[in-house]
């Protein structure tokens, strides 16, 4: 009998400073420590590397959407090489937002989950309010983003 490698999407949702990026790391650590999975590939893909540039992080909201494509692409190299395990560490507030990635999950046969990440708006921005300063997300940004949160599937 022949085992079919796991292939598997996750879609992490919440606004900043909920903590996706601390559960993704978890999620990859559960999923990695399975005997079961011990032997595949796992990724972690946040768009928020974009804006690094040797250690420093150089936000410009008029290359967003260069971000986004990029981290897109990554995603589209990682699934042509069929690494088995790959979360999307971004906000996906809307579905518009997560699109791509369903587009792909489905064009390369991966099986999607969605882990919404909620703290509480008030947690939110306390934790956002402890970032390096560059870092921050202004309060009236996250507060919208609380507002317009969706679910994807």
């Amino acid at each position: 009998m022949m085992i079919v490698p796991p292939k598997e999407l996750v879609l992490m949702q919440g606004i900043p400073g909920s903590g996706k990026s601390t559960v993704a790391r978890n999620l990859r650590d559960a999923w990695k420590n399975s005997p079961l999975n011990a032997d595949y590939s796992t990724e972690i893909f946040s768009t928020d590397e974009y804006w690094f540039e040797k250690g420093v992080y150089r936000f410009d909201p008029a290359k967003s959407g260069q971000a986004h494509q990029w981290n897109q692409l990554r995603t589209l190299d990682a699934m042509q090489y069929c690494v088995n395990w790959i979360c999307i560490d971004n906000t996906n507030i809307q579905k518009w937002q997560a699109q791509p990635y369903l587009v792909l999950a489905k064009l390369f046969n991966y099986k999607v989950q969605v882990v919404t990440v909620s703290c509480g708006l008030d947690e939110a921005l306390s934790r956002n309010a402890q970032r390096d300063f560059d870092r921050q997300v202004p309060e009236a940004t996250v507060r919208q983003m609380y507002a317009d949160l969706e679910p994807l599937l």
